[in-house]
C-alpha cells in the first residue's frame, strides 16, 4: 500500500481535496443518496492505516463517484401524458426494492403531475425512513442501537409503529413488525421507545401504507380512474378500465407461470404474497419463529390498501382457525388462497 500511495504523491493535493470535499457535500445535501452503496466506502477502512492522506482522499472520491452513479438510478422516474386520452403514466424503476407505475385517466397533465411529484417524494421519503437495508434510515439507526432504554424517535415513525401495533392486536399477533417481540416493545406518549433487543421490519407494511396515502390523494384531487402497480404484488385500482366495467388482474403461479386466477377490482386494492423460486422463506410466523417455505399464493382484496398488504402476509402463515378470526376482524375483505 505504501508503494501505491507514493505513486499518488505526484497528484496535486489541492485538486484531490476539492474532489473529496465536493462528494462529501453531496452526501450532506442529498441524504441517503449514497447509503445504499456505502459498502463500497467501507473499503476505505482497509486504507485507514495508511499515512498517505492524498491517496486516501483520492480513492474515497473514486468510490463515491461510482456509488453516486448507481444511486442516482433510484432517483430516476419517467412520465408520459397522452392528451387525446387524457391519460398520465408515471414510472419509477427502483423504489423499495421494486418498481412503481401509476396510470391516471381523465385528469389534466398539471393535476396528474402534481400527484406524481407528491408520490415520488413520499415514496423516497418513506424508503429513506423505513428501509432497514438503508444504513442511514431511521429504522436502521434504531435497530443498530437495539434500544434497551428509552430513546426518542420521530413523530412519524412513532405513528407508524402505533398503526402496526393495532394490526398486531387485530391479527392475534400474526402481523408483527418486530418478528415476535411486539409485546415487549414500549412506546410512550413522548415517542420514547424501548425495543428491548428486538428489531423493526416494515416489510409487508410500507408499500400498503404508501398506496393508502396515494388513494386518499387521488380521490381528494378529483382523480376517479387510476391504476397503480407496485412491484406486481401490490395493486390499487380506482374506477374501472376505460373499455370495461372493472380492472382485471391475473394471479400467476411464480413457480410455473400459469394463471391461477383473475381478480376484478373496482375502487379496491389487492396484495399478493408467497414464495418465489428466487425469494423464499421470507415470511416468518412471529408466534413460532418458523419460516413459511410453501408454494402457496395468497391474494387479498380490500377497500383499504394497507389492510390488503398486511393481511396477505398474515394469510400465508395463519392456521384455518386463526384465519377465520382474522376475517371477522376485517369484514368485507376477500381472501383467495392458491395451494399446490
Amino acid at each position: 500500500t505504501a508503494h501505491v500511495g507514493e505513486a499518488f504523491d505526484e497528484i496535486p493535493k489541492p485538486e484531490i481535496y476539492v474532489v473529496f470535499f465536493l462528494f462529501h457535500l453531496c452526501e450532506m445535501i442529498i441524504p441517503n443518496l449514497f447509503c445504499r452503496y456505502n459498502r463500497l466506502t467501507k473499503l476505505i477502512n482497509i486504507l485507514s492505516y495508511s499515512d498517505n492522506l492524498c491517496f486516501l482522499c483520492f480513492f474515497r472520491g473514486v468510490l463515491h463517484i461510482f456509488a453516486g452513479i448507481q444511486s442516482l438510478k433510484m432517483l430516476n422516474n419517467e412520465i408520459e401524458y397522452f392528451p387525446e386520452a387524457a391519460m398520465f403514466h408515471g414510472h419509477i424503476p427502483l423504489i423499495m426494492g421494486t418498481k412503481l407505475d401509476l396510470i391516471a385517466i381523465g385528469a389534466s397533465k398539471e393535476n396528474s403531475s402534481r400527484i406524481w411529484d407528491w408520490l415520488c417524494f413520499e415514496a423516497y421519503h418513506l424508503d429513506a425512513m423505513l428501509n432497514r437495508f438503508v444504513p442511514d434510515s431511521e429504522v436502521s439507526r434504531v435497530n443498530k442501537a437495539k434500544v434497551m432504554q428509552n430513546s426518542t424517535i420521530s413523530q412519524e415513525l412513532a405513528d407508524l409503529i402505533r398503526i402496526a401495533r393495532d394490526y398486531w392486536h387485530r391479527t392475534g399477533g400474526l402481523f408483527d413488525i418486530t418478528k415476535g417481540g411486539m409485546k415487549e416493545v414500549s412506546l410512550d406518549e413522548e415517542n420514547r421507545i424501548s425495543l428491548r433487543g428486538h428489531e423493526l421490519d416494515f416489510g409487508g407494511f410500507a408499500k400498503g401504507f404508501l398506496l393508502k396515502e396515494l388513494k386518499s390523494k387521488l380521490v381528494s384531487s378529483g382523480i376517479r380512474t387510476a391504476f397503480v402497480d407496485f412491484g406486481d404484488s401490490s395493486i390499487l385500482a380506482l374506477g374501472r378500465h376505460p373499455f370495461g366495467d372493472c380492472w382485471k388482474v391475473g394471479v400467476k403461479d411464480p413457480f410455473g407461470g400459469a394463471v391461477l386466477g383473475e381478480i376484478e377490482l373496482r375502487d379496491q386494492a389487492m396484495s399478493t404474497s408467497g414464495n418465489t423460486p428466487v425469494y423464499s422463506s421470507h415470511i416468518v410466523n412471529p408466534k413460532t419463529g418458523e419460516a413459511d417455505n410453501s408454494k402457496a399464493v395468497v391474494t387479498v382484496v380490500s377497500d383499504d390498501p394497507l389492510d390488503a398488504e398486511v393481511l396477505s402476509t398474515v394469510a400465508i402463515i395463519a392456521s384455518p382457525e386463526e384465519l377465520e378470526i382474522v376475517k371477522k376482524n376485517f369484514p368485507g375483505t376477500m381472501f383467495s388462497i392458491f395451494r399446490k
